[in-house]
């Protein structure tokens, strides 16, 4: 499954093999749409922190290492405390997958994701 928006296609699967209400079905797929985007942002903030210490690294190089450090705390701040967004919106979806379909559903979504 390529991994643009992997967890909505995966639910939507889910879902398409199920009768569901559809507050349920909503509040699925709002939950899929949670963790995908915190994977988007996670990857974007990665890619930002390399870039700063990419040019970082080419100043150091250039002067001699006579140069001010990036700031990549906050950088590393948002990974983290994104990363931690990402577990708990997952187990978020794993956990409202359980109450409505029990272990079984949990199971299918799971092999769903590969």
């Amino acid at each position: 499954m390529n991994n643009a928006k992997r967890y909505e296609a995966a639910v939507s699967i889910f879902l398409s093999r199920r009768t569901v209400p559809h507050n349920q079905h909503a509040a699925l797929l709002d939950g899929a749409e949670r963790v995908d985007n915190l994977i988007f942002t996670i990857a974007d903030d990665c890619r930002r922190l390399a870039e700063n210490l990419g040019r970082h690294a080419t100043q150091i190089e250039e002067v001699n290492y006579d140069t001010t450090p990036p700031t990549v705390g906050s950088r590393v701040n948002d990974v983290t405390e994104n990363s931690g967004k990402l577990q708990a919106a997952r187990e978020g979806l794993f956990t409202l997958v359980g109450v409505l379909f029990g272990a079984e559903g949990r199971k299918e979504l799971f092999k769903l994701l590969g």
